[in-house]
C-alpha cells in the first residue's frame, strides 16, 4: 500500500506546495522514465485519476486511479473504463459521480477520439459514453482535454489545437463553437493553442497553453478572465516561475481550488493558486 495511518490524507499527504511549482508525489505518481500529464481529484479528495502517454506511443495512453480507504491508499492501477481503449486527459465533475476523459472504442464513436464519461454505478466505473456530436467532431477528426462547468457545458481542444465550447442546453449539446480572438489565434500558422482548456465552475476565468509569442518555451500557460462585457480577457502568461524552456500541459485547478496542477517533461508539477487573483486584478488595469 502506499500509505497507511496518515493523519492528513489529502494529496497523499504531500507537503503543500507555494509559488514554485515542485513535482507531485515523486515516486508515488510522478515516476521516472513514464510520462504523466494530467490529474484529476474527487471532490472529497479521495479518488486520483491521472493520464498516462508514451511517445512515440509504442502503447495506447491510459489512465491510472489510487483511492483512500479504510486510512490507506491503493496502489495505483488502471482504471476500469480505461482497459481494452486509448484513454486519456480525465476531469471529474459532478461531486465525483461522474469522470470525464477522451477515448476509442466506445458505443456510438463519433470521431477518432470522442470525449465520453464514466458515471458510477454500485461503487464502480460504468463502461465509456460518449457524448456524441457535438460536441465531439466526426471522423477522421477528434476532441480532447473536456473541462466540464456547472451547467454541463463542456470547454475542450478541437483536432487542430483551437479553445472550444459546447454548450448544454435543453439536455442536448448545442455547436461547436471555436472560442474567437484573444483565445484563439486568428491564424494558426502564427500561433496556436493546443488548448488544454480549464475553465472555473463558475466561467469566471480559463487556464490554457499556447505557444504564442512572449512566452518561456515551447507552450506556456495562460490565464483569461471574463470582463464585464462578458468577454475574454486578454490572455496573460503565468510567469517564469511557472512557465519554463520546456511544454507546460494541461493546467487545471484542484476542486478545493487551492492548487494548479500541469505536466511538464514527463512529470506532474502542483504550485499554489494564490497567482489567480494577483493577475485578475492585473487584467482589470
Amino acid at each position: 500500500m502506499l500509505m497507511s495511518g496518515c493523519k492528513n490524507y489529502e494529496y497523499l499527504g504531500q507537503s503543500p506546495p507555494k509559488d514554485v511549482p515542485v513535482i507531485f508525489a515523486p515516486g508515488i505518481i510522478s515516476l521516472p522514465n513514464r510520462k504523466e500529464e494530467v490529474i484529476t481529484f474527487s471532490a472529497d479528495l479521495k479518488e486520483i485519476y491521472y493520464a498516462i502517454e508514451y511517445y512515440p506511443d509504442p502503447k495506447p495512453s491510459f489512465i491510472m486511479c489510487t483511492k483512500y480507504d479504510n486510512g490507506q491508499w491503493s496502489e495505483p492501477d488502471t482504471a476500469s473504463f480505461s482497459k481494452g481503449r486509448r484513454t486519456s486527459e480525465p476531469f471529474m465533475a459532478f461531486n465525483g459521480n461522474r469522470i470525464y476523459y477522451f477515448a476509442n472504442k466506445v458505443s456510438n464513436q463519433k470521431g477518432v477520439l470522442d470525449l465520453c464519461y464514466s458515471y458510477r454505478k454500485n461503487d464502480a466505473w460504468s463502461e465509456p459514453i460518449s457524448l456524441s456530436s457535438p460536441p465531439n467532431f466526426e471522423k477522421p477528426n477528434f476532441s480532447l482535454h473536456p473541462c466540464v462547468i456547472a451547467d454541463s457545458s463542456v470547454y475542450f481542444s478541437s483536432y487542430s489545437g483551437e479553445v472550444c465550447k459546447s454548450k448544454f442546453e435543453n439536455n442536448v449539446y448545442s455547436e461547436i463553437e471555436i472560442l474567437p480572438s484573444p483565445i484563439n489565434y486568428e491564424n494558426l500558422e502564427e500561433a496556436e493553442c493546443w488548448g488544454d482548456p480549464y475553465v472555473s465552475s463558475d466561467e469566471s476565468f480559463m487556464i490554457f497553453r499556447s505557444n504564442r509569442i512572449g512566452g518561456f518555451g515551447g507552450s506556456d500557460l495562460y490565464i483569461s478572465f471574463i470582463n464585464n462585457e462578458k468577454k475574454w480577457t486578454k490572455p496573460q502568461n503565468l510567469g517564469p516561475k511557472i512557465n519554463s524552456s520546456f511544454d507546460e500541459l494541461g493546467g487545471d485547478i484542484t476542486p478545493d481550488g487551492k492548487y494548479l496542477t500541469f505536466g511538464r517533461n514527463g512529470d506532474l508539477y502542483w504550485v499554489s493558486t494564490r497567482f489567480i487573483e494577483k493577475l485578475r486584478e492585473e487584467s482589470k488595469k
